[in-house]
């Protein structure tokens, strides 16, 4: 077949290969020409078409050339006059036509059909009904056939018997047996077209549809003439064609052209079709704005007198070179429509040429994109104003795709603009040494949707630290993560602050402690000394007043018990009386008495622990919120303090039995956890907190440790 491959796929948007294998099954000679064009020049001609006409050049010479031409002068009025009658979408008419073939002119029966399939396309299609004879020799698969009213005797070829898939011995040679076989509404169609032929010419000529022997529908073409003597009919004859492939491939047609139709529609696209000898624009009829348009843009002149300044130069050279290049041609461009308003089109033309190469015109569609345009530009301001807004804040703001590239970013960070940044991924703005956890942290947050907070260090060598807390959260639209939104907060200042705090509070602590030690202890040791001075001579001269003393003493010793108690308080570790060990210890003796459960303390310590007082006062700090922690949450019977100490590193691990903490890892619920951490992070050390087997929790710190001076 040849046929037009363009507007094949225009027409039908289906497989190439498909239609052609249809289309060429068709027996009768069949072509299809563009009714909307004057000469009508045929796109579509089935491989039975090129056959009958016996094209002396290519088989592609029919395409293109004029349906009139393969018509005698009477037959072309003929067919213009059912053109210029048929105003619906499909028009139908079954005329005899007198057809130019090689052997000279044949007048044939012809089926006539207009078709709209697409907006603005309007097909014509003729079909050529070959006599019977014609037909059995042009096909193997046309069976003859012959009833004798006299006997009800059917005899049918052997064409017939494989179309009805049954051997001659399985079906009953008879009129009624085959009438069987029709489908309800086909076996009305059959008796009102034997009617009409035993009123008319004896003729008939009709499609049913038929039950198989083995259960499967077939559509057939019956053609035949019955034979008159006295005006009753003695005698019928005739052939049956299958026709199953043409009628799978006119409803492939009408499928598709109602898909076309429907799409254009939901699309807001316009069809549209310009002729270059009277600069003719015309727009296919729709639901939407097609007559607006064919009113504003009667003529390509018109439309383009009506391209916006900035797009028209570029509009007229794609125009053109779709003529020079013979390829199809794209592009976006604004037209003043009515009220003076600029709307936004996207618009695809293909040109069209005749049978010499010469252009016809062009066809093509457009789409209103005005709608996207203006959203395009409203993104485009939002993003504008978040930008000048965000770029004034002390965070850096920064969007994440699911892929963890930046999106987003409201000014430059790591010394990197934002042009620098955007699109790359996130691993850019991390240091080195966080990269490969924060990362996994992001992908878990994308799973689970769980916020994550963390910090890092970006100082470089010999400036000093540079901190950055961070926090993390999921983007969600209808519910699907689409992205992460991450906040980057520099917190130097406040850790230098929140050191200072803390080194204040321990030099107050201190200096509190030594004032209770070094005074008022020592004060009320010497006021315990003058009572029991006291005491002693009132013994001697008046006994009975010695146990009143006694009691004031007692109270005094105690007294000055509380006043050492506050001040191990406040100076839990000091060097000189043991130093960190001694200090964990007396913690476990307090802690089993005070909260009632097993406390021990182990360590194991070489060569020495080198650690200053303030650090080591940390660890301290550490242990006795651990020891709180688990009183109040865990409900253990048993807690270990353990402290190993090697040459250049040391370990503190607090473990209990009790109920365990959930999701320890991430937990930073707790202030207590909060300042523990941070402790940690005073002396250089790790902190974890781990879940133990089978219960309970590990709280664990881990470092490394000064090298002790070396002895001159």
């Amino acid at each position: 077949m040849a046929t037009s491959p363009g507007y094949i796929r225009l027409a039908t948007s289906a497989p190439r290969s498909l239609f052609e294998t249809a289309f060429d099954a068709i027996w009768d000679p069949v072509v299809g020409g563009v009714a909307r064009l004057a000469h009508v020049p045929i796109v579509l001609a089935n491989a039975a078409a090129h056959l009958e006409f016996e094209r002396e050049t290519t088989e592609d010479s029919l395409i293109e050339s004029s349906v009139y031409a393969l018509l005698a002068p009477e037959s072309v009025s003929t067919v213009q006059s059912v053109l210029e009658g048929s105003s619906d979408a499909v028009a139908r008419a079954r005329t005899a036509l007198s057809w130019r073939f090689a052997a000279g002119i044949r007048g044939l029966p012809t089926e006539i059909q207009c078709l709209e399939c697409a907006p603005g396309q309007r097909l014509l299609m003729l079909t050529l009904r070959l006599p019977v004879g014609e037909m059995a020799e042009a096909s193997a698969g046309l069976g003859n056939w012959e009833y004798r009213f006299d006997g009800d005797k059917l005899t049918l070829a052997p064409e017939i018997h494989r179309l009805l898939a049954v051997g001659p011995d399985r079906l009953i040679p008879t009129l009624c047996a085959v009438r069987d076989l029709c489908q309800p509404e086909s076996l009305q169609r059959f008796e009102s077209a034997y009617a009409r032929a035993l009123e008319v010419d004896g003729r008939f000529d009709l499609e049913l549809e038929l039950h198989t022997l083995t259960h499967q529908r077939r559509w057939v073409r019956l053609v035949g003439q019955v034979e008159l003597r006295d005006g009753r009919p003695i005698r019928a004859w005739g052939s049956l064609q299958d026709i199953q492939a043409e009628k799978a491939a006119r409803f492939a047609l009408e499928t598709n052209v109602r898909w076309l139709r429907q799409s254009m529609a939901m699309s807001c696209t316009h069809a549209w079709r310009w002729y270059k000898a009277n600069d003719a624009l015309e727009f296919a009829p729709d639901e939407h704005r097609s007559d607006e348009l064919s009113a504003l843009f009667p003529s390509l002149e018109k439309l383009l007198t009506r391209v916006h300044p900035r797009d028209r130069t570029r509009v007229g050279r794609l125009l053109d070179s779709a003529f020079s290049e013979r390829r199809e041609v794209q592009d976006e461009f604004r037209l003043k429509m009515q009220g003076g308003r600029y709307r936004w089109f996207d618009s695809r033309a293909r040109p069209f040429f005749d049978a010499a190469g010469e252009p016809l015109g062009l066809i093509g569609v457009a789409q209103d994109i005005t709608e996207r345009h203006e959203s395009q530009a409203r993104v485009r301001e939002s993003e504008a104003l978040l930008q000048t807004t965000t770029a004034n804040t002390a965070d850096t703001l920064v969007l994440l795709g699911v892929d963890l590239k930046v999106r987003f970013v409201n000014k430059g960070f790591r010394g990197l603009s934002v042009e620098q940044i955007l699109g790359r991924d996130v691993g850019i703005l991390l240091p080195e040494s966080a990269r490969l956890v924060v990362v996994d942290r992001l992908r878990w947050l994308l799973k689970t949707g769980e916020e994550a907070i963390f910090e890092f260090d970006l100082g470089a060598e010999g400036t000093g630290p540079r901190y950055f807390e961070n926090r993390a959260v999921l983007v969600k639209d209808a519910r699907i993560g689409t992205g992460i939104s991450l906040t980057l907060s520099e917190i130097t200042d406040r850790k230098r602050l929140e050191k200072e705090i803390l080194d204040v509070s321990s030099r107050e602590r201190h200096s509190i402690g030594r004032d209770l030690h070094d005074g008022l202890g020592q004060e009320l040791t010497g006021v315990a000394l003058m009572l029991r001075g006291l005491a002693m001579r009132l013994r001697r001269q008046a006994p009975e007043s010695v146990v009143y003393v006694d009691e004031v003493v007692a109270l005094v010793n105690q007294s000055i018990e509380t006043t050492r108690s506050l001040a191990r308080g406040l100076l839990p570790v000091c060097t000189k009386s043991g130093g960190l060990p001694f200090a964990l210890e007396e913690l476990a003796s307090r802690s089993r008495i005070r909260y009632g459960f097993d406390v021990r303390f182990r360590a194991e310590i070489w060569p020495a622990l080198t650690l200053s007082e303030r650090d080591a006062s940390h660890l301290y700090r550490i242990a006795q919120e651990a020891l709180t922690n688990a009183a109040r949450h865990a409900k253990p019977t048993s807690v270990e303090i353990f402290l190993l100490v090697t040459h250049s590193t040391f370990l503190l691990s607090i473990s209990d039995d009790g109920v365990g903490i959930c999701n320890a890892a991430g937990s930073d619920a707790g202030m207590g956890l909060k300042i523990m951490r941070y402790r940690a992070s005073m002396v250089g050390a790790k902190f974890d907190i781990l879940q133990q087997s089978p219960c309970g929790t590990v709280i664990r710190v881990h470092g490394e440790q000064p090298l002790p001076p070396i002895a001159l």
